[in-house]
């Protein structure tokens, strides 16, 4: 995915790496989904491609042109990353539900090595926060003894155990303004020909994802809009549309469950902050009349219990082997009746 809006930001690591002042273990945090893998992945490529000391003092003595260019990506450094076959390049990923200590320990291994191909070695931890708490311990071992030569990159959505955090230096990437956000998602579309944002899905699909380019693209790729429009449809008619519902239950597979699980989720997240203050930022105009028709007959006590049996219900369907179809309709006439 190509950057927009952390221009500043690479530029600012890429002249502290020049400067030999770049520390050699970064956290990159912010929501997930906003381009912090692509920024640390250029910032890799940039690194590596410093294959020996002539290089590096050519590029000392001509720093802002070689920060301000863009990577190679034709080039021996970019096609060795890309391809995971680069000797001084590791990169470290969420395996099912957790980075395990086995994958952590792999790194202590790799940065002893003396490098091949570049004048460093460069890590990327990814989901850094999905690390359990042994790899993490792990992890400190090689972030207490760091090799000069080498340097750690890792990216997180949420927060990491404070003797890891404290051991790195913190980058925080802001979610993208939405003229950033609305650029990013354009030129994703122009490169990936099976999926279109409308003109007035923008603005909708910016509030869904808080920002998050990769999210937004998750939802539009289930067409996500549509399957929130139907839930909101079955929940403001006057009677119940069993039909109507089983024909949305029946078009949930296993890929787009948690869009349903996500909207539902939503739709008593927004009720909720609707009722307890009123500032609540509207996605649908359907949504909007539906929450402010049916506020003021609920108490917050009655919200929060159907919002549990929502949630217990979804997460039963997940983990048990229950009739899909059949727990969806069910679901859907109870948030029904209770709203009516």
């Amino acid at each position: 995915m190509k950057l927009f809006g952390y221009q500043n930001t690479e530029q600012s690591v890429l002249k502290d790496f020049v400067k030999n002042k770049l520390h050699h273990s970064l956290l990159i945090t912010g929501i997930e989904g906003i381009g912090k893998r692509s920024l640390v992945y250029e910032l890799a490529c940039k690194i590596l491609s410093i294959t020996n000391q002539n290089v590096l003092d050519d590029v000392k003595n001509n720093s802002e042109s070689w920060i301000n260019q863009e990577i190679d990506k034709q080039g021996q450094t970019y096609k060795l990353m890309q391809s995971g076959a680069h000797p001084d390049f590791l990169f470290v990923g969420l395996e099912e539900k957790a980075i395990k200590v086995e994958a952590i320990r792999s790194i202590k291994d790799f940065s002893v090595l003396t490098p091949s191909l570049s004048k460093y070695k460069v890590v990327i931890i990814d989901d850094a926060d999905s690390m359990n708490t042994n790899a993490q311990n792990a992890l400190l071992k090689t972030l207490e003894e760091p090799n000069d030569n080498t340097f750690i990159f890792l990216v997180a959505h949420n927060r990491l155990l404070d003797t890891i955090f404290s051991r790195c230096r913190e980058i925080k990437i802001p979610k993208p303004d939405y003229d950033v956000w609305e650029k990013a998602i354009q030129n994703y579309c122009l490169s990936n020909s099976d999926i279109e944002f409308y003109e007035n899905e923008f603005e909708k699909y910016y509030i869904l994802s808080n920002g998050s380019i990769g999210f937004a693209i998750r939802l539009k790729r289930l067409d996500g809009l549509k399957i929130y429009n139907e839930i909101l449809g079955i929940l403001e008619n006057p009677v119940f549309n069993v039909e109507k519902a089983q024909e949305l239950s029946g078009n949930i597979d296993e890929k787009s469950l948690w869009v349903f699980e996500y909207f539902l989720n939503l739709f008593f997240e927004q009720l909720i902050k609707y009722k307890t203050t009123q500032e609540v930022l509207f996605v649908l105009e359907k949504e909007q009349k539906l929450i402010m028709d049916k506020v003021d007959s609920l108490d917050v006590e009655k919200i929060f219990e159907l919002f549990d049996y929502v949630k217990k219900t979804l997460s039963d369907l997940s983990r048990i082997n229950l009739n899909k179809k059949h727990c969806l309709v069910v679901l859907l006439s109870k948030v029904f009746i209770i709203l009516k």
